[in-house]
């Protein structure tokens, strides 16, 4: 799996943080994964703010758009954990 340039920006009215990643299948064959995203704020600590783990299937070549919302408007970082799916 490749990551693209994640694209992120806050939501009115409640200022909350939306991130969008683009993950490539570079394989011949297609994969599933569980993803998840954990939300930081500004100096980087964890905010107990993150998305339940989820079940992602991409096709061979192909890309699927991550996206995921804070729940806490002093989100200002995240980072996305990829596992494969047994």
């Amino acid at each position: 799996i490749r990551a693209g340039r994640p694209r992120a920006e806050r939501v009115t009215p409640d200022n909350y943080l939306r991130v969008l990643v683009p993950l490539r299948n570079i394989d011949d064959e297609p994969i599933q994964v569980l993803a998840q995203m954990e939300f930081l704020d500004g100096q980087r600590v964890a905010l107990s703010d993150l998305t339940n783990r989820q079940v992602v299937q991409i096709p061979s070549g192909g890309t699927y758009h991550f996206e995921a919302m804070s729940r806490d408007p002093r989100a200002a970082d995240f980072v996305l954990r990829l596992g494969w799916d047994k």
